[in-house]
């Protein structure tokens, strides 16, 4: 879920010297909205239930669309990922360099939380009664990012969030050769068939009413593939040497699915992950969004209320360590929810929207100060290693 924008680069397709992508710290306030929005969401889904109050109403309508917070991270990964592969073809090593930066980035941490919550964890009793079993007969799928095909097929998962690391991992494998090595000038169709394709399997699955159908239809790569590829879409065009997208049309396109997601949102009083009728294109809607909002974030020009909101010092510090923050949200949810600490059953709207609050302010801040000291102690230490792992630079002659 994590690519630091300092990695990126381009270069034109006339062979152009490889020109670094200076870090673009509002990419990082995008992550801190992405990761924060994922983590409401998840807890939301476990202190909201039917309430007549207006506001607690309009939160649970709210929090529900946290679900596009993956989303927005497929989005924003392919079109990273996109812009370092692109940066890289024609040099010495760039496939191997790709492959072992992007295992120091996402394997240590990863394996680490599998190991706490596999080996230890379930010593100190803190997790719901039949977690730790659950987990021993989940563990290969989680060991090899595979989770996310199978889970459909499970009526409980342990650690689930982590389907979408699997669909991350699986791009990392086949998405470099194809922008590496395929012609260039192919590439721009194939990810447009990718989003198409993607669209359609996913509709089909979900008008075909089973559970299991539905859940793969948001869960397996090849239904989520069109985020990832709207992003790798986003980057071809705005590489330098090419004309880029007009603001206007950018614009219009996020107004557009905006407005969309609003409507559908007054429709059906929600805007889910999954389902049928009129939301069967909620993640197109969503994916199309974020290809716009993107697209004017990373747009060359003076900075804005915005962009300096998104490049905020707190903003673009969560928004760094937002794949740890992702990684140990559900476990402190899960441990969190099991002990109880602060319980929902207050009497009475304005306790019980106020208890409410400050659970989901509760399992936030965990999670944040548990993902900082793992970024501060372990992952960034382990990062450190990317300095003897650089893309050479591009010798002269066609990309």
């Amino acid at each position: 879920m994590q690519q630091n924008a300092a990695e990126t680069g381009s270069t034109e397709d006339d062979g152009a010297r490889l020109t670094p992508l200076a870090y673009n710290a509002r990419l990082d306030g995008l992550r801190c909205i992405a990761v924060i929005w994922v983590v409401l969401h998840n807890m939301g889904n476990r202190v909201l239930d039917e309430s007549n109050a207006v506001f607690i109403r309009l939160l649970d309508v709210a929090l529900g669309t946290g679900w596009m917070g993956v989303q927005l991270f497929f989005v924003l990964s392919g079109y990273l990922i996109t812009r370092i592969l692109l940066a890289s073809r024609g040099t010495e090593g760039a496939l191997r360099i790709f492959f072992l930066r992007r295992v120091l980035r996402i394997f240590p941490v990863y394996f680490l939380l599998l190991a706490l919550m596999i080996f230890v964890v379930p010593l100190s009793g803190i997790m719901p009664p039949g977690w730790a079993e659950l987990a021993a007969r989940q563990q290969t799928y989680l060991w090899t990012y595979t989770i996310n095909w199978v889970m459909p097929f499970f009526d409980e998962n342990c650690l689930p969030h982590l389907w979408s690391l699997g669909v991350e991992e699986q791009f990392y494998l086949f998405w470099p050769l194809l922008v590496l090595f395929l012609p260039i000038t192919m590439l721009p169709r194939l990810f447009v068939a990718l989003i198409v394709i993607a669209t359609v399997v996913r509709s089909a699955l979900f008008l075909g009413g089973d559970t299991w159908m539905m859940d793969a239809g948001y869960y397996w790569t090849i239904t989520r593939i069109d985020a990832l590829a709207a992003g790798g879409l986003l980057a071809w065009f705005t590489t330098p040497g090419r004309n880029g997208i007009p603001w206007a049309w950018l614009a219009g396109m996020t107004v557009s699915a905006a407005v969309a997601m609003l409507a559908i949102i007054g429709i059906t009083h929600e805007f889910a992950s999954s389902k049928a009728g009129i939301s069967l294109l909620n993640q197109t809607i969503a994916g199309l969004l974020f290809f716009g909002v993107i697209g004017l974030v990373t747009m060359p020009g003076p900075a804005n209320r915005v962009s300096s909101l998104l490049a905020s010092r707190p903003m673009a510090s969560i928004g760094r360590i937002s794949y740890g923050i992702y990684l140990f949200h559900l476990p402190v949810i899960q441990a969190w929810t099991n002990l109880n600490p602060l319980p929902m059953d207050q009497s009475g709207n304005i306790a019980r929207f106020a208890a409410i609050l400050v659970n989901l302010g509760a399992v936030t801040v965990i999670s944040v100060v548990i993902a900082a000291i793992s970024w501060t102690l372990f992952e960034r230490p382990i990062l450190s290693l990317k300095r003897f792992l650089r893309y050479a630079r591009q010798a002269s002659g066609p990309s």
